[in-house]
């Protein structure tokens, strides 16, 4: 759904080469490579191979747009469709049942919602921010288990140790990420 509002606004083409192309061989790209900025005029298709160009694979930056939305049963949210038809025709599907925009709101909601209890906290037990993050995120504990893992990841700014008295895992800053560096310094001197 979200490629027929895309061509319908755009053209069945891809946004960089201008080749023609179907549906299927089209991918939506996020022109900022920002794949939070979900607002329409930043989303536009591309071939695969433009968007691999766009995008390395293994570049410094995110390549978050490689991917398909070939099959989808869900329309597209109501805020990215001007006319509203399809929506009017289906208005038991919402942005909550729509999998990949509700991927793109959750991480985010996920990932502001832990900055936040982490700046707060300092550590917090793993299971709490997989549990509570699903609760808060609105996903589920699968899924913020993945979400955690990319911030607990090399280039993350947390880090899992486990406590030897207790077993429990514990999620803390790495020292380079740690919000009160100034502050530390002082109580370090």
């Amino acid at each position: 759904m979200m490629r027929k509002f895309l061509i319908s606004r755009d053209g069945n083409k891809c946004n960089i080469c201008g080749k023609p192309g179907t549906a299927k061989k089209l991918i939506v790209d996020h022109v900022d490579n920002d794949f939070l900025n979900n607002e329409k005029g930043n989303l536009q298709l591309c071939c695969q191979s433009c968007n691999i160009k766009k995008n390395p694979p293994h570049c410094s930056k995110k390549d978050v747009d490689n991917f398909s939305l070939s099959i989808s049963l869900s329309p597209i949210p109501s805020d990215l469709d001007d006319s509203k038809s399809y929506l009017s025709s289906a208005p038991d599907i919402t942005l909550e049942n729509f999998p990949i925009w509700k991927n793109l709101r959750s991480e985010p909601l996920f990932q502001k919602w832990l900055w936040e209890e982490m700046t707060r906290k300092l550590t917090m037990e793993v299971a709490q921010v997989i549990n509570d993050g699903a609760n808060i995120a609105k996903c589920s504990s699968k899924t913020t288990t993945a979400y955690l893992d990319k911030l607990v990841y090399e280039t993350g700014p947390f880090k899992v140790i486990k406590v030897p008295e207790t077993g429990l895992r514990m999620l803390c800053w790495k020292e380079k990420h740690f919000p009160f560096k100034e502050q530390g310094k002082k109580w370090s001197e």
